[in-house]
């Protein structure tokens, strides 16, 4: 830690010569912007409307998430009646 700090005469301490131009010799570079928010939506989409349907990106999102949270809940319901109508052995 001693090689990151320098004594400054105000009895601060600031950052070596070197480790300021290191952190300030390049700038940052950008993150890629992502084209589309969701490629398995906008498959989604491209097939709906090839398939002639007029639905939207909000529309399969939406019901992507319904199915999300439907089919665990109807695999317990299943799971309930299978558990129930078992024959007694």
């Amino acid at each position: 830690m001693a090689a990151f700090f320098v004594a400054h005469p105000s009895g601060s301490q600031k950052r070596s010569p070197t480790t300021h131009r290191r952190w300030h010799a390049a700038p940052v570079p950008t993150a890629a912007t992502v084209a589309d928010a969701d490629p398995q939506v906008t498959g989604a989409v491209r097939l709906a409307s090839w398939a002639g349907l007029k639905l939207t990106a909000v529309d399969l999102g939406n019901l992507r998430l319904a199915l999300m949270s439907l089919l665990p809940n109807l695999a317990g319901l299943v799971l309930a009646f299978g558990v129930a109508l078992r024959s007694p052995r």
